[in-house]
C-alpha cells in the first residue's frame, strides 16, 4: 500500500496490481488513474489541496518537454497567422529566407526538448520507483507514462513534416490544395501534443475536470503563441541584423500583427488562469500554502 508522499502508479508498477488500496496522491507529474479516470476517496480533492513539489529533476524534465511542445506549437501559429500572410502581400525573398530558417531552427530545438524532456520525465520516475525493470510497464500501463510514449510517437511526423518543410520561395507564395493540408496535419500535430500536458496536469485531478482541462488546454496554446511567436519574432531580428533597408521595414507589418496576437493571447491567459485558480484553489490561502498556489504565485511574477 501507498503511504505519505508515494502514489497509485508507484504502487501498481511495483507490485503489478490494480489494488484499490493504490491510491493516487495529487502531485505535478502524476494526478489521474491509469484509465484517465479521477482518483476516488481521500485522493478526489481539488488539486490545491494537495501536493508536492517534485524534484529538480522531475520539474526541469517536465518544463524542457512542455517548453519544446509550446515552441513548436507557437511557430507554427506565428509562421501561419502572423509572418506568411504579409510576406505572401509583399514579397520580400530574403525575409522569407529567414522565415525558413527560423521555423526549422526552432523546430528542431523544440523537437529536442520534447524528447529529451520526455525520457528525462520516464529516466526520473524510474529511479524514484526503483524499479527500473518495470519501466515498459511504467510507460504502457500508467497514464503519463502513455502520455510520455504519445508525445515521443506525435514527434515522428514533426520531424518528417520538418524535414520536407516548404522552401522560401514557397513560403512567399499562396496554398496549394497539398499546402494547407499539410497546415492541417502541422495544426492536429501541435494541439494534440498540447492536450497531453493538460490531461497530465492539476486539472485532471480535479471534480468536473473536463472544464478544467479544456481551460487548461486553451490556456497553452495562449501560452505558445505569445512564447512561440516572440522567439520567433527575436529570430528573425537576429538573422536579418544589417539587411537593406527594405527588409527592416518589411519587419514591421510582422511586428504589428503579432502584437495583435499576443494581446489577444495575454487576455486568454488572464481569463483562463483566473478560471484554473477558481476550480483549483478551495480557499485564498492556497495561494501560499500548497504547491499548485506557490508555482501559480510565481508564475504571476514572472509576466509582472
Amino acid at each position: 500500500q501507498c503511504n505519505g508522499d508515494s502514489c497509485w502508479d508507484r504502487c501498481r508498477v511495483r507490485s503489478g496490481t490494480d489494488d484499490d488500496s493504490c491510491k493516487l496522491k495529487d502531485s505535478l507529474e502524476l494526478t489521474s488513474n491509469p484509465d484517465g479516470s479521477r482518483p476516488t476517496g481521500g485522493a478526489a480533492v481539488r488539486a490545491g489541496e494537495t501536493g508536492e513539489i517534485p524534484s529538480p529533476l522531475k520539474g526541469a524534465a517536465r518544463w524542457l518537454s512542455l517548453l519544446g511542445a509550446i515552441l513548436l506549437a507557437g511557430s507554427l501559429l506565428f509562421r501561419e497567422i502572423v509572418a506568411r500572410p504579409v510576406l505572401v502581400r509583399q514579397p520580400m525573398p530574403a525575409l522569407t529566407s529567414h522565415l525558413a530558417h527560423s521555423w526549422r531552427l526552432l523546430g528542431i530545438v523544440g523537437v529536442a526538448g520534447v524528447l529529451v524532456g520526455g525520457w528525462l520525465q520516464i529516466g526520473a520516475q524510474v529511479v524514484a520507483l526503483g524499479a527500473v525493470e518495470r519501466i515498459f510497464d511504467l510507460l504502457v500501463s500508467t497514464q503519463p507514462g502513455r502520455l510520455v510514449l504519445v508525445r515521443q510517437l506525435l514527434l515522428i511526423p514533426v520531424v518528417g513534416l520538418l524535414v520536407t518543410s516548404e522552401s522560401p520561395e514557397r513560403l512567399g507564395q499562396r496554398r496549394s490544395l497539398n499546402g494547407w493540408a499539410r497546415v492541417a496535419a502541422d495544426c492536429l500535430i501541435g494541439l494534440l501534443m498540447l492536450l497531453t500536458f493538460s490531461l497530465a496536469s492539476h486539472a485532471a485531478a480535479v471534480p468536473g475536470r473536463g472544464w478544467a482541462v479544456a481551460g487548461d488546454f486553451v490556456h497553452l496554446l495562449a501560452a505558445a503563441a505569445w512564447m512561440g511567436g516572440l522567439l520567433n519574432l527575436a529570430l528573425l531580428f537576429w538573422l536579418g541584423r544589417g539587411g537593406d533597408s527594405d527588409e527592416q521595414s518589411g519587419l514591421g507589418p510582422i511586428v504589428r500583427g503579432f502584437s495583435l496576437l499576443a494581446a489577444a493571447a495575454v487576455f486568454v491567459l488572464t481569463v483562463t488562469g483566473l478560471f484554473s485558480s477558481a476550480i483549483q484553489l478551495p480557499t485564498l490561502a492556497a495561494l501560499w500554502t500548497t504547491t499548485y498556489g506557490l508555482l501559480l504565485l510565481g508564475k504571476i511574477g514572472l509576466v509582472a
